[in-house]
């Protein structure tokens, strides 16, 4: 089997036979390796919310991409955001035409330390420019602007979009409002800002962004084991995840008590499950082992134990033992 393509950014294969597990445990370390680190499972809530991302981009199947709107997904940290958002992009590559480099869809992943000047340097970058203009934020923000509309992006996604508009204050925030509504503004895309719960009441009170489509916009909600039907969505997530694992034999991730104790490890947010479930793929394939083991599941949990928690993950808590 030959190197991932440089353009594939998820494993999202599932091995469901003897053969199939057989052929994926085969395969060198370092590809096993990026299945796990790039594992991704379209869970009912990835899917509806992806959906919806989707409707924003196209409004109609068919149709012309929508324009002008700002939109959002918002949710806790580590609530699937930037997996929906991330896969969403990778759906819409750059194409190579005749007339150029076309991006329908920019990613930009929003960083605490960016300033107004940052975020239209990564515009360039994102956009396959082999440089960067020299001039000052102002205008360099403006030639921004219009080197998305001449590649012909269609959807900006910003992604942590709380560092730009909720964790600046004063002229810095006034700018990267001012930036964020003259994307919109071109006339030909639209933007969506991945964060927070707190971002959307800003929006909301922004004037000047509420006012570009009244901010449509969907939730990334932790699953909630209390609730039937959505612990068992939560065990059906762990078996789909376990089904695309490079290993001999299924790790049995949503076996009851081991689904209890990543749901308590993760209140049920994707991304920590996944951080639990990385790190102990990977003790496993430097273990040798057919499948992930409770011992490599207890490493990974006990390292992220929170301060002052004294429940131990993946053990017997009466008695210190393996459960």
């Amino acid at each position: 089997m030959s190197a991932v393509p440089s353009e594939v950014r998820f494993h999202t294969t599932k091995f469901d036979t003897d053969e199939e597990r057989g052929t994926a445990a085969a395969l060198p370390a370092a590809q096993r390796q990026w299945m796990v680190e790039n594992l991704l499972f379209e869970y009912p809530l990835f899917k509806e919310v992806s959906s919806e991302v989707a409707r924003f981009h196209h409004p109609v199947v068919g149709g012309t991409h929508g324009t002008g709107a700002i939109g959002g997904v918002i949710g806790a940290s580590r609530s699937g955001k930037s997996y929906i958002c991330k896969h969403y992009a990778a759906d819409y590559p750059v194409q190579v035409l005749e007339e150029g480099e076309k991006y329908p869809v920019v990613y930009l992943e929003a960083r605490g330390d960016w300033t107004p000047y940052h975020f239209a340097e990564q515009v360039f970058m994102a956009t396959g420019a082999k440089s960067v203009p020299s001039m000052k934020t102002p205008a360099l923000i403006t030639a921004s602007q219009r080197r998305l509309l001449k590649v012909g992006t269609e959807l900006v996604i910003i992604d942590d979009s709380h560092f730009l508009l909720l964790e600046t204050k004063g002229r810095v925030q006034a700018t990267f409002k001012s930036l964020v509504k003259g994307i919109a503004d071109i006339g030909s895309c639209n933007v969506l800002l991945a964060g927070l719960p707190g971002l959307q009441a800003f929006i909301e009170g922004a004037d000047q962004l509420n006012g570009s489509g009244d901010f449509p916009h969907w939730e990334t909600k932790p699953l909630r084991w209390e609730i039937e039907d959505e612990r068992e969505q939560f065990m059906l997530l762990l078996h789909g995840i376990d089904r695309r694992l490079p290993f001999l034999k299924l790790s049995g991730l949503a076996n009851p008590s081991k689904a209890a104790d990543f749901y308590h490890g993760s209140e049920g947010k994707i991304g920590r499950v996944m951080n639990i479930i990385a790190d102990a793929a990977l003790r496993a394939i430097n273990d040798g082992t057919a499948c992930i083991m409770m011992e490599h599941l207890q490493a990974a949990a006990i390292i992220r134990m929170k301060v002052g928690e004294t429940y131990r993950p993946f053990y017997d808590n009466r008695s210190g033992e393996s459960a």
